[in-house]
């Protein structure tokens, strides 16, 4: 099970990568640099953690 969560919100990070990274293009804005994409990817584990804590049966994504 704790497998499954584990490589589910390592996916979710990766998409997540690629979501601002393709929303930077589609807005025709310079690339964001990877302290940008770690801050991003950081905020986002802090929603995981609470999505664990809470119980929710979903994790936190980038969706637009």
């Amino acid at each position: 099970m704790n497998t499954c969560s584990c490589s589910c919100s390592c996916d979710s990070w990766k998409q997540s990568t690629g979501t601002y990274i393709a929303v930077s293009r589609f807005a025709s804005a310079t690339p964001p640099p990877p302290s940008v994409l770690s801050r991003g990817i950081g905020w986002q584990g802090v929603g995981v953690l609470l999505c664990g804590l809470f119980g929710a049966g979903n994790g936190a994504s980038v969706s637009v």
